[in-house]
């Protein structure tokens, strides 16, 4: 990843600010073309479930119903942000209502992907809110079964497999109670409450057995996208990571983050977030903008992570602090 030219900080503060200004009706057209989308799949899978070989041929629309579940997903991040809408209750309406059909506690994850965004690239913050990513020399120091245990987390099967979908199923509907966060522990157990209510009505509506079918694999397949997104947006050879004395947030995002280019279906499902570079630079401009916040300005020209390259950078596991980039197990001896 090439950096990008250096620019003041008053300069890009001046260029981003101009896209800020969000649309409401991009904003609910774009909600609307998920939702659509995600109920036609779903609707067309509870058709095929008792058509001849239905349950087979029926399974591959799990694939547009799960790229919805992320578009939605990614949609509730915007409002986490406060980007989505320019006002803050439309953000906190549509993020809250998105919350149980991407089995996502909008308030608790907002406030802990804030944390990510303040401290990308950070070695001193590593794991808040991102992949954990040990160094090199950490990997070498680890007692032998700290080391298997790592490599079974970082493993791509494991990692965009049981583990992601054990975090959107299982690891998001547990928090800790603390009187000071008291509303991180509402978002997470009402978010659970509402789900249960739409698994338990989907399950009188369509009968248990048909709605798993449609349900589990489309959030499977979900959940396998998500993380493959959002692992991409920073885990690349020539990544960005720097101590106290060295960080710095432009660096972190024009370095840190990648302007992945995996093609326009996988634009359009995961809201342009390809732009990440960008969106890492200035959460509050809307996704909907961030092309053309691109396109205009070639400050953000930095060099394209493509779909293809992108998928050499599954086995990439350990930061080395004297190569500085990311490296496989394979080159740790």
């Amino acid at each position: 990843m090439a950096a990008a030219q250096t620019v003041r900080p008053e300069n890009w503060q001046a260029v981003v600010a101009r896209y800020r200004e969000g649309s409401a009706v991009k904003a609910l057209l774009h909600t609307a073309a998920g939702v659509a989308i995600l109920a036609a799949s779903w609707t067309a899978m509870a058709w095929a479930y008792e058509m001849p070989w239905g349950p087979l041929w029926g399974l591959t629309l799990a694939v547009p119903a799960g790229a919805m579940l992320v578009r939605l997903f990614a949609i509730q991040h915007d409002c986490g942000h406060g980007a989505l809408f320019n006002q803050s209750w439309a953000n906190d309406l549509v993020g809250r209502l998105l919350a149980p059909f991407v089995m996502t506690p909008y308030t608790q994850w907002a406030r802990e992907h804030a944390k990510h965004h303040a401290t990308s690239g950070h070695l001193e913050f590593r794991g808040i809110g991102d992949v954990d990513t040990w160094t090199v020399r950490e990997y070498r120091e680890a007692s032998r079964g700290r080391r298997l245990w790592y490599r079974v987390l970082r493993h791509p099967v494991f990692l965009f497999g049981p583990g992601a979908l054990g975090y959107f199923l299982f690891v998001q509907r547990l928090v800790r109670f603390q009187r000071e966060r008291r509303d991180a522990w509402v978002s997470v157990w009402s978010t659970n409450a509402v789900m249960a209510a739409y698994i338990l009505g989907g399950c009188w509506w369509l009968g248990a057995a048909r709605f798993f079918w449609l349900w589990l694999p489309s959030v499977a397949f979900a959940s396998t996208l998500g993380t493959w997104i959002f692992y991409i947006g920073h885990q690349f050879p020539e990544t960005y990571w720097a101590t106290e004395a060295e960080w710095d947030v432009f660096a972190a995002s024009m370095r840190g983050a990648s302007f992945y280019r995996p093609g326009a279906l996988i634009d359009f499902a995961t809201c342009d977030i390809g732009y990440h570079h960008i969106h890492h630079l200035a959460s509050r401009i809307p996704f909907y903008n961030l092309a053309r916040c691109h396109r205009e300005n070639p400050m953000f020209h930095v060099k394209p992570l493509w779909f293809v390259e992108s998928l050499r950078c599954a086995t990439l596991a350990l930061w080395d602090e004297d190569k500085k980039r990311l490296v496989p197990f394979s080159e740790v001896v």
